[in-house]
């Protein structure tokens, strides 16, 4: 909504509803909005496996959005991994702490200190398989929206000062 960063970093880039017609409902619109976040967070996910050669199975859902349980769903769905919700969602002050911590002397370095903390999942999130094809199609349109838009933000940029 606000630019794009990795992998596109593009600060003019903006959000589109792409699809909607005269039946779209509000509950379609959020659900975009969450499909969205999970596309994203697939592109990102196939990056780095690439760049690193090592597949990625499951990660750690944190943040106020981890308690928002459609969303974990979705994600799982869309990037064909586990999702694990933690207890704790406002996770800054822990990092922070664990940094502090490393900084006096409590902790040898961050590996030690994550060693230390406890990561109470609330919930885990299995891929389903029953959405798979649909979401397939929908990620290559997902992805290929930015590359056709992309010249056009600019234009946008200036109504939205």
């Amino acid at each position: 909504m606000a630019g794009e960063r990795s992998p596109v970093w593009d600060p003019l880039a903006r959000g589109v509803l792409f699809g909607l017609s005269l039946t779209t409902r509000k509950e379609q619109i959020v659900r975009a909005m969450f499909e969205s976040i999970a596309f994203g967070s697939r592109q990102l996910f196939e990056i780095i496996e690439e760049q690193t050669n090592q597949r990625i199975d499951s990660f750690l859902s944190v943040g106020g959005w981890a308690a928002i349980d459609p969303l974990n769903q979705i994600k799982a769905d869309i990037t064909h991994k586990t999702i694990h919700a933690v207890e704790q969602t406002e996770t800054a002050a822990i990092g922070a702490a664990i940094l502090g911590g490393i900084a006096a002397g409590v902790y040898r370095d961050f590996s030690h200190a994550l060693e230390l903390t406890p990561r109470l999942i609330r919930k885990s999130y299995k891929p389903s398989l029953q959405n798979l094809k649909e979401y397939e199609n929908r990620y290559m349109i997902y992805k290929s929206l930015y590359h056709r838009l992309k010249d056009l933000f600019p234009l946008a940029a200036q109504y939205t000062r």
